[in-house]
């Protein structure tokens, strides 16, 4: 088999250059196969061995922040997912998503670790896995390779400014059914909107270290888990008239949803699981990585009790309000009740919180990404960041104020900024970073395909599947959403 060296040096030292990563010598650019000099050098390098973290994570605190990171908004609209899905397709469902989903994590950490291998790298980021593992393939990824990161870098954007909206839509109505229920002709939703807005910009503004941020978002933490303790109480509780306990018999609600709403329930699903953000920040931090993986590895354990309390919190919720499920669980409590509304106050209070922390990530991509090696040299360096961060905030303010709609905004960016990013992308990198050598997570040096044909003809089946399957959920999904919101507000 003849592969190309001489033509893809100078490209291949371009599109290894990526948010501060730098290329080896092209003499040690391995996914270039037929060089068979230096033939040692993948054995003698063990990313995990060269890995100096400061402060590393044991297993534990590895699992207790994967679970934090995928337990969002997204769990209190899950019972109106189950709506659009019945009851049955709902459970297997999210368990056959989830399965995807965690199978797509999986790939993506080995597909790093082979490639820190090749370039002498302890640790790798998403964008620079992604240029390196295009860099790796046929002739057409070479040619993407230079875009692939700037590509997922604003897919990431996209779905970070509409997980910002729908915690500004989640306030704003919560917020609204506290006052509706104590003063009459209560202002528009807007007006509410506006006066959440004014306390989140002042917040990414004025705090812009995570460490600050910190004791609050324990605090969050401890309020949140509070909250779902009450809901599970009020869906537990008899409804108005009623003093029998437990939930309605189970064949007053579907188990099977209409096909049509089934693009809905994938993107909120998607929308719900999200933590292919957080996998490769929290691989690269741990004191023992090599547990984050297996069988019964740290992502086999978070994803695993993740998928279940979905399941079950959305199941529970669906057979409790049937087709009434709004777009979060707890606009579907009792409006009037103290304990209710105090429920809506904290969740919004937490909600808070979590919007500065979820902020930081599209903070970081914009500014330190793009803008401001541009405005390096500027004297007003720090207002021009408030700029950024103030802009961030009135551009989510307004898609929120024109799609006031939660499910519809969960399920869109979802659909279509999940599929690409937690599903899509993670196949292509082990598909290009595969392709011309199977690579282990073994010592042993790798071979080229030779003799191996039928497992390289099944990585790339199973991965062409996933892509198959993602992208028809991305384009479905995202045209269901959005035919959706133009169908309400005309």
């Amino acid at each position: 088999m003849d592969h190309p060296i001489k033509d893809n040096e100078t490209e291949t030292a371009k599109s290894a250059e990526f948010n501060g990563d730098t290329a080896v010598d092209n003499k040690r650019d391995i996914y270039v196969i037929g060089m068979h000099k230096d033939k040692d050098f993948l054995v003698e390098y063990e990313p995990y061995d060269h890995r100096q973290v400061e402060k590393p994570t044991s297993n534990f605190e590895t699992l207790f922040h994967l679970l934090k990171g995928s337990l969002g908004s997204g769990i209190l609209a899950m019972h109106n997912a189950f709506m659009h899905s019945g009851y049955v397709v709902g459970v297997v469902g999210v368990l056959v998503i989830a399965f995807i989903y965690t199978h797509c994590m999986h790939i993506l950490v080995s597909s790093v670790y082979e490639l820190c291998r090749r370039h002498r790298k302890p640790s790798l980021n998403y964008p620079t896995t992604a240029q390196l593992a295009f860099a790796a393939g046929p002739p057409p990824a070479k040619a993407a390779s230079k875009y692939a990161g700037h590509v997922l870098n604003w897919l990431q954007v996209i779905y970070q400014a509409g997980t910002l909206c729908v915690y500004i839509v989640f306030i704003a109505k919560n917020l609204q059914e506290v006052v509706d229920a104590h003063v009459k002709n209560s202002v528009s939703l807007s007006v509410y909107m506006v006066a959440v807005v004014v306390p989140l910009t002042l917040i990414l503004v004025f705090i812009r270290n995570l460490k600050a941020l910190a004791p609050f978002s324990v605090a969050g933490n401890l309020i949140t888990f509070i909250g779902f303790g009450i809901i599970l109480y009020y869906i537990a509780a008899p409804d108005e008239g009623s003093d029998a306990w437990g939930l309605p018999p189970i064949s007053t609600r579907n188990a099977v949803g209409t096909l049509d709403d089934m693009p809905l329930f994938f993107g909120m699903v998607l929308f719900a699981l999200d933590a292919i953000g957080v996998v490769m920040p929290l691989e690269n931090n741990m004191k023992t990585p090599r547990n984050f993986g297996g069988y019964f590895g740290v992502l086999n354990q978070a994803m695993s009790f993740i998928a279940v309390l979905y399941s079950a919190i959305a199941f529970c919720g669906y057979m409790k309000y049937g087709p009434n499920s709004k777009g979060s669980i707890t606009l579907n409590l009792p409006q009037k009740e103290g304990l209710a509304q105090s429920v809506k106050v904290l969740l919004s209070a937490a909600m808070c919180v979590t919007f500065a922390v979820q902020a930081y990530v599209a903070v970081d991509i914009l500014w330190n990404f793009y803008l401001k090696p541009r405005l390096a040299h500027s004297r007003h360096l720090r207002l021009w960041e408030s700029l950024v961060r103030t802009a961030i905030v009135l551009v989510c303010f307004i898609l929120a104020a024109a799609i006031p709609n939660l499910e519809l905004f969960i399920s869109l960016f979802g659909a279509f900024c999940l599929s690409s990013v937690g599903l899509i992308y993670p196949a292509l990198v082990q598909t290009f970073t595969f392709w011309y050598i199977p690579g282990t997570m073994s010592r042993d040096h790798p071979k080229n395909w030779e003799g191996q044909t039928a497992k390289r003809s099944l990585m790339l089946f199973k991965n062409f599947l996933l892509i198959v399957f993602a992208f028809f959920g991305l384009v479905i999904g995202s045209y269901t959403s959005l035919k959706d919101i133009v169908d309400k507000y005309n």
